[in-house]
């Protein structure tokens, strides 16, 4: 399926409240090694993808 093609589910402001808790905005951890802190890096690009498409839901 093309991305273009997508549906994009309904995504409520509870959800992102859930995964902002899990998945907080933070500076990477200098004791955490480079593979964990990409992990997390990539955790929270979700997050940030998720509240981009609730803002596009919300207009």
């Amino acid at each position: 399926m093309d991305k273009k093609q997508l549906l994009i589910p309904t995504i409520k402001e509870e959800l992102i409240k859930y995964l902002n808790i899990l998945f907080p905005e933070q500076c990477a951890d200098l004791n955490d090694s480079e593979r964990i802190i990409f992990y997390k890096s990539g955790q929270r690009s979700v997050v940030k993808h998720l509240i981009e498409k609730l803002k596009q839901q919300e207009e």
